[in-house]
């Protein structure tokens, strides 16, 4: 039977709900095709209490509650909880764990009093509580007391599964039939979060309208289908591209599913450990990093640099057997890049990822999925990410693409809108107006002393993101002094919290053998630790270079940190590191450092070089062993050398995007003066960085410094001495769009009306289209040269004519309404009906003229007209009860309004007022 889930209604709180969608998938996924059943019920009330969730499986009931904290958690049984010295609240109780005993016993009272006729064995004794943690968290299982763990738990999403597989207790047996029972008693609807959502369309060219509606299961089924037929097809690729909640991960999990049918063998790889284990964590299947699985572990010799500096080159292992007949799924793709890359001390292979993947792949090209978000910045060059899939066309590998381009609307709905309307742009390439910012959940500040709170409060409570890495690195050293109150802000204290740039590590000091066998214990990249412990000890290398004329210096610490996937763990870093502007060392010190690891692998290897250099004869096979088995332990030594596997760490209060992508917080602040590539916003690279931006919240995003980007951002208002000034007639017309030829022709036209004249035509079907859903019918069309003269009859019977004046081009230049004095207000309000907003079928000119329009609505004008008057020129009127403008409009191509100049007006004052409201 599986998995049954019931809500009922939306949570208060929006990390409530995502703590429950993401455990809904992650059951649903688990349960899937098991003999036994379990439902899930999410925020409801009965018994007097209010239930963040509730789990009913055959053997076991298991009251939930959520809790919005990652780090260390402190338990007590009746005092307060701490989290990284936060305190934990349970809602009106003093702690999680009287909120859970509360909430056990309303609900043992509820069953116990009869409400529901269990006729199975139950001991309501054995009702279990769960306080689960969205963020990552670590406890010492020690302090809770054994009586109480006997029913009450504690873990994060990461461990929900296991904890929930593992409560089970032999004196519940609840069968099917009592589990429909429960439901219906506690009277929650049935859950069905990917049942009919509401869904929008990117506009994929820029005449393409927003499509409002579409059926998201059709949609996922065609492109399922697609999927199906590139499994059973000649066609290498299939790239699967969509925005943020366009439903990717839900259709990777069907794929896979589809591939697992099928007998084939699955190669799931992620761009790096972090990101591996997360989708694990999903319930996708077992994911690689795709260095673990592509490169060796070890060195097999040495890159130099034409600085001098030696790199560790550690060679491609997949091979073309390891991949025959597998399906290979690379999820986040557009992390993965071609673009040259090394780490300082160690390069990967040729050095271009993409590559070295796809010449492992020899001739036994394998399936090959590829999943990302084309929207995001990447890693180097954008066509060179491997989503784009530039460097597989160029091995002339056959290729099938899906786009999703419907956005399926969930929570927080406000970060979502934000996200899809940046990617629209990005889509048109117009780049000319960027969403507003104005929820509680997409805002922005000049500043606030909750942001320092925010992003010191906690790994991945918050974040303060920037474009640039000196400026990150002020933000950080301003946290430590103004929010952390550290007497030595410039120097690494214990609470630090810390992000590695590059995998580290971990010190081992029972491991004294020569030949430094890698540990089994690293550090990920990515990972954000805090620091528990800073040693006293430093040690200085000091050499002087050639041609310097001081010594180059480099500063080796050592330090404990908390990292959630290994607990308490000591590992070396580099000082000069954490404390430069930029996250980088110099070259000299680069060199320093590779010089000092070369000498100690030499020095380790003393005894055996002397009896190397002790055989006589070189050319002998002795000598050759030897050698060769010299060489591979110097050169093993130095890459896995103390000193270039020293930790590279930063503080992690303020990144750069770049360095946050991929990973997500709670609350990030977002410095949005600048992109990456500097001060201009009107281009991509601007709009992508703040779309990355945007990914790594979870919850809340605030924008500092936002530009206010309109269409009109940056329009000249240029000075006309031919401007006209003086009274002049403002009519306001009846604006329409010619639809389909189709439409026209399935459209019921009024007795009376003759004509072939498409504009005619069209002009009836959108006045009908104005009074839908309205109390008033056109009974009656009289056609004449330049007039159309409709009688409209209101629900109580009484009639309104209005008299329909057009031009040469059919263009209706006024309406008059004969009877106005007789229904003065029925006439109004036959006005407000069919008053029709003016309309270009280029959406650049729409955006504009609707950016004009928002304007002079400031200046108490209004849009009375608006025509086309060139491909890049458009004639604007604009009017209120005493004044009116018309204003030359010049738009390019981007939608941008690069120009305006006025070409008559009322009066010099209102020239004066739209100038002076231009220019400002």
């Amino acid at each position: 039977m599986g998995f049954k889930s019931f809500r009922g209604g939306p949570f208060n709180h929006s990390h409530e709900n995502h703590a429950f969608n993401v455990l809904h998938d992650m059951l649903q996924t688990e349960w899937e095709g098991r003999d036994d059943q379990l439902y899930l019920f999410g925020n409801f009330f009965f018994a007097g209490k209010e239930f963040d969730a509730l789990i009913i499986k055959n053997n076991a009931i298991v009251v939930i509650d959520f809790k919005h904290f990652g780090g260390e958690i402190s338990f007590s049984e009746n005092g307060p909880w701490y989290c990284d010295d936060v305190v934990v609240k349970g809602g009106n109780s003093r702690n999680p764990f009287l909120q859970l005993r509360s909430n056990k016993f309303a609900l043992l009272d509820y069953i116990k009093n009869g409400h529901i006729e269990i006729q199975s064995k139950l001991n309501l004794g054995h009702i279990a509580g769960l306080v689960m943690f969205d963020q990552p968290i670590e406890i010492d299982d020690t302090q809770i007391p054994q009586q109480i763990k006997s029913w009450f738990h504690i873990c994060d999403l990461s461990k929900a599964i296991r904890t929930i597989d593992g409560i089970a207790s032999a004196e519940i047996d609840i069968s099917l039939h009592e589990l429909n029972m429960i439901a219906d008693a506690f009277s929650a609807p049935e859950y069905f979060p990917d049942g009919k959502p509401v869904t929008r369309a990117i506009s994929v060219n820029p005449e393409s309208s927003f499509e409002t509606e579409f059926t998201p299961t059709g949609f996922q089924k065609a492109v399922l289908e697609q999927a199906e037929r590139w499994l059973t097809s000649d066609i290498c690729v299939f790239v699967l591209k969509g925005m943020s909640s366009t439903g990717k991960r839900t259709l990777v999990r069907e794929i896979i599913k589809r591939i697992e049918n099928r007998n084939k063998s699955l190669l799931l790889l992620a761009p790096n450990a972090r990101i591996a284990n997360k989708y694990t964590e999903m319930g996708l299947g077992e994911f690689s990093s795709i260095y673990q699985v592509l490169y060796s572990s070890k060195s097999d010799g040495v890159v130099k640099k034409s600085n001098g500096v030696e790199l560790a080159k550690h060679p491609v292992i997949l091979t073309g057997e390891q991949v025959k007949d597998k399906v290979l799924v690379v999820v986040e793709s557009h992390l993965i890049s071609n673009s040259y890359y090394d780490m300082d001390n160690v390069i990967f292979g040729s050095g271009h990822m993409v590559n070295d993947l796809l010449t492992a792949f020899e001739n036994n090209s394998p399936k090959l999925l590829l999943v990302g978000d084309p929207y995001q910045l990447s890693r180097g060059d954008l066509d060179q990410c491997l989503l784009s899939s530039q460097a597989i066309r160029d091995k002339e590998l056959t290729i099938e693409e899906a786009f999703l381009v419907q956005q399926i609307e969930s929570e927080p709905k406000e970060l979502h809108d934000f996200q899809f309307e940046i990617a629209q742009q990005m889509q048109l390439k117009h780049f000319n107006k960027l969403p507003d910012a104005e929820s509680e959940v997409v805002s922005q500040v000049e500043n606030s002393p909750k942001i320092g709170t925010d992003i010191t409060s906690g790994r991945y409570h918050g974040v303060y993101l920037t474009a640039l890495n000196n400026m990150a690195q002020k933000i950080n050293f301003a946290a430590k002094q103004k929010v952390l109150k550290q007497a030595n802000p410039y120097v690494l204290n214990a609470g630090d919290l810390i992000d590695f740039h590059a995998s580290a590590r971990v010190n081992n000091p029972l491991n004294s053998n020569t030949e430094i066998e890698p540990s089994n214990d690293w550090v990920h990249s990515g990972e954000i630790a805090t620091v528990t412990s800073v040693d006293d000890k430093i040690d200085t290398i000091e050499l002087p270079l050639k041609g310097r004329d001081m010594p180059t210096v480099v500063r080796i610490g050592y330090l404990n940190c908390r990292v959630p996937s290994l607990g308490d763990v000591n590992v070396s870093y580099i000082i000069d590191y954490l404390h430069a502007d930029k996250p980088e060392l110099s070259t000299d010190q680069m060199l320093v450092l590779s010089i000092k690891a070369r000498e100690q692998a030499v020095e380790a290897f003393k005894v055996l070089k002397g009896k190397l250099d002790c055989i006589n004869d070189k050319k002998s096979d002795e000598y050759r062993s030897k050698k060769k088995k010299y060489s591979e332990l110097v050169q093993n030594h130095i890459a896995h050398s103390p000193l270039l596997n020293a930790a590279r760490i930063r503080y992690a209060y303020a990144m750069t995007v770049h360095r946050a992508q991929g990973r997500q917080w709670n609350l990030v602040y977002l410095d949005a003066s600048r992109g990456p590539s500097g001060y201009s916003i009107t281009n991509d690279g601007f709009f992508r960085f703040l779309y990355t931006a945007s990914m790594s919240a979870e919850n809340g995003l605030t924008l500092l410094k936002y530009p206010k980007l309109t269409p009109l951002y940056q329009t000249q208002f240029i000075p006309n001495n031919n401007c006209k000034i003086g009274m002049f007639p403002v009519r306001k017309g009846f604006n329409y769009q010619i639809p389909d030829q189709a439409e026209l022709e399935r459209f019921n036209y009024p007795v009376g009306m003759n004509t072939d004249v498409v504009e005619l035509k069209a002009i009836y079907f959108s006045v009908s289209n104005c009074l839908s859903n309205s109390s008033w019918r056109i009974s009656e069309l009289k056609q004449h040269s330049y007039q159309e003269l409709y009688t409209f009859e209101h629900s109580t019977g009484k009639k309104v004519r209005v008299r329909f004046t057009y031009d040469k081009s059919i263009k209706v230049k006024t309406l008059a309404f004969p009877d106005e004095t007789k229904e003065p207000s029925l006439s109004e309000e036959l006005k407000t009906l069919l008053a029709s907003e003016i309309a270009f079928a280029e959406s650049r000119l729409n955006t504009a003229l609707q950016s004009l329009r928002n304007f002079v609505e400031e200046l108490g004008f209004e849009v009375v007209d608006a025509k086309r008057s060139g491909d890049w020129e458009m004639q604007v009127l604009c009017a209120n009860d005493n004044e009116a403008i018309q204003l030359k409009t010049w738009v390019v191509k981007t939608g941008l309004v690069s120009k305006i100049m006025p070409e008559k007006a009322t009066s010099e004052e209102v020239v004066g007022l739209f100038k002076e409201a231009l220019n400002e």
